[in-house]
């Protein structure tokens, strides 16, 4: 269980510097995709290659998912969100990525103003 933002914060830099991981930021309409992909590649014993955070900020409530790579393919994760969300990406676009916003009907934008930064930074680091 990580308690701190400051662990939190670890625990994000170690998954997206290894470049194995997805980090899943879905907005709150679109957790029904994370339970899909959570049942279809991370059932039994691939739990263990799934984390959830789940927190409270000022705007509200958030989840954070990381989400072995191994597991689960980009065309697997495109393959979920299909057309039940408005985020258009290639497989190739998604190959080229670790950090994917799942945006639904409702717009993410108090959930990309909270982690843009984060994000920017971990990226960063990754380099």
């Amino acid at each position: 269980m990580l308690t701190s933002g400051a662990e939190v914060k670890a625990f994000l830099r170690e998954k997206i510097k290894s470049g194995e991981w997805w980090i899943l930021l879905p907005e709150q309409d679109c957790s029904y995709l994370i339970v899909e992909i959570e049942a279809k590649f991370y059932s039994g014993d691939a739990s263990a290659d799934f984390a959830a955070i789940l927190g409270m900020s000022r705007f509200g409530l958030f989840s954070i998912y990381a989400a072995r790579k191994s597991r689960m393919s980009a065309r697997g994760l495109i393959d979920i969100i299909g057309d039940r969300s408005p985020m258009t990406i290639t497989v190739d676009q998604l190959k080229e990525r670790d950090i994917v916003f799942f945006a639904g009907w409702i717009q993410a934008q108090v959930l990309m103003m909270q982690l843009t930064e984060l994000v920017g930074q971990l990226e960063s680091e990754r380099r």
